[in-house]
């Protein structure tokens, strides 16, 4: 499938969006708690977006979207979601969060694929995570690491 025509007006500064998703893990009949391979005939239930949280740059306004409205047999419907989802990225020049480039945008564009939705436009990632591993070698890359914060801070306004 073709991605879709960017929607976006030309503009002299990026539209900057702020993402992140939350899933729903994979449900399958397993034999074992340890070390264990899981087939696709065991697999119950694919895992699916469940939410997702997203920030113009430079907006206070933070948008959540979640599956939960639609009732409990259908928290895993996640088309309307997505849906949504690329047409905030349809708009986006670039997106920022973290592990965005290796989970988030991957996640986003397996799901579109399955639910037979046309892929959203190409758009720019700046992802916190590889930021945290170029700036230093930190105890921890998560975002909970107070020492990373500070570093990734002081790396996007030093020269």
């Amino acid at each position: 499938m073709t991605p879709r025509a960017h929607k976006a007006a030309p503009q002299s500064a990026p539209r900057i969006l702020i993402v992140d998703i939350e899933t729903a893990p994979i449900t399958a009949h397993v034999w074992g708690v340890r070390d264990q391979y899981v087939g696709l005939d065991q697999v119950i239930e694919d895992w699916s977006v469940l939410a997702f949280a997203a920030k113009w740059y430079g907006d206070k306004k933070v948008s959540y979207t979640d599956t939960s409205g639609r009732g409990a047999g259908k928290v895993r419907d996640d088309k309307a979601l997505l849906a949504e989802l690329a047409s905030l990225l349809d708009e986006a020049d670039i997106v920022v969060g973290h592990n965005t480039k290796a989970f988030d945008l991957k996640k986003i564009s397996a799901r579109m694929i399955q639910d037979g939705m046309k892929p959203h436009s190409p758009v720019r990632c700046i992802d916190t995570y590889h930021a945290a591993k170029r700036a230093g070698a930190f105890s921890s890359n998560k975002l909970a690491n107070p020492g990373f914060l500070v570093e990734i801070e002081v790396t996007a306004v030093r020269p």
